[in-house]
């Protein structure tokens, strides 16, 4: 059984990142995890650590994340079912390539399938940031697919 990490930002980019794997590995029993690591979103606003705020502000992102990631393995089931695929999805206080890093160390993760590029998806740049810090720091294969690309069967690998 394959493992396979595939980090989200709810992205158009990380959605075919996720429909492309499903259809990569439709034939392989794979356990699929779907992360989402918002400690980035949280610090990029301006709350202080002290203030009550931080504190909500967080509990109302995790929760967010968590509904997100739901929705988002349920609209998978639906759409592409298939019995030998399992899904499970991770919420994170971390930075992405913190969070990616120790997923992939617990569970032995085969893969790190994501996106080329995040929310922003800059024309200007083939890789965002993240993902270049995932390449970088995280010991694992990693498969990033661009948004405009659609799975094809390969016929010599």
């Amino acid at each position: 059984m394959k493992n396979i990490l595939i980090p989200t930002d709810f992205s158009a980019n990380a959605d075919n990142a996720i429909a492309f794997a499903l259809d990569l590995l439709k034939c392989d029993r794979t356990n699929f995890y779907l992360m989402h690591a918002y400690a980035d979103e949280l610090y990029q606003k301006t709350y202080s650590t002290e203030d009550g705020n931080f504190s909500a502000e967080k509990k109302k992102m995790a929760q967010a994340s968590e509904e997100k990631l739901v929705e988002i393995i349920s609209r998978v089931k639906r759409e592409k079912h298939n019995p030998k695929h399992r899904f499970e999805s991770i919420s994170v206080f971390e930075s992405l390539v913190d969070g990616v890093n120790d997923f992939v160390n617990l569970k032995d993760i085969d893969l790190v399938l994501m996106g080329t590029k995040g929310q922003t998806a800059d024309k200007n740049i083939t890789f965002g940031s993240h993902t270049v810090q995932v390449f970088k720091y995280v010991k694992c294969p990693v498969l990033a697919i661009p948004s405009d690309y659609t799975f094809s069967q390969p016929k010599k690998i």
